[in-house]
């Protein structure tokens, strides 16, 4: 499968939410054994591959992740509900070595233990390593859409490039 063509599988099984599995409420490990997690390792992996062999991978940033991280308890109906307080995030490519782990969270997974980063920790990384300005202040264009927003906008608020070895 080509880049081009995982890109657009996993594009599409995030908007299809294949049927409603994509959340896990119930039956969380059924669904990820039996159906999420052996797609993401084949959808993901050929397209981790492919940009490898096109020489791609080295100038194309691939970020994974969701909206929330799972709780570590299992709830009645054999699930895991959101917790915001833990998540994980997967990189590759984009200059960034491999087989690095940032932070760690207690024993439980219910809460950051050491080296918190947050979401905007992350895609700052990414534009630092691009040599993108994530501070740069941008106008917004007048009209009504955007009556109430200020005149200028960083394209990112806050967060701090993750010290990742690259």
């Amino acid at each position: 499968m080509s880049a081009d063509a995982t890109v657009g599988a996993l594009q599409s099984t995030v908007c299809h939410d294949l049927e409603g599995m994509l959340d896990t409420h119930q039956y969380n490990f059924e669904k990820l054994e039996e159906v999420l997690l052996p797609q993401l390792d084949r959808e993901l992996s050929a397209l981790l591959e492919d940009l490898h062999q096109r020489v791609l991978l080295e100038s194309t940033p691939v970020v994974w992740n969701g909206e929330f991280g799972r709780t570590p308890i299992i709830n009645k109906d054999a699930g895991r509900d959101h917790s915001p307080d833990v998540m994980m995030i997967g990189l590759a490519g984009g200059g960034i070595s491999g087989g690095q782990v940032i932070g760690r969270s207690d024993e439980h997974a219910a809460f950051p233990q050491d080296h918190p980063v947050t979401p905007e920790d992350v895609w700052v990384t990414i534009y630092h390593q691009f040599g993108v300005d994530w501070s740069r202040m941008y106008n917004i264009p007048e009209s009504r859409e955007f009556s109430t927003a200020p005149e200028t906008v960083p394209i990112l608020p806050y967060g701090t490039p993750i010290q990742v070895q690259f």
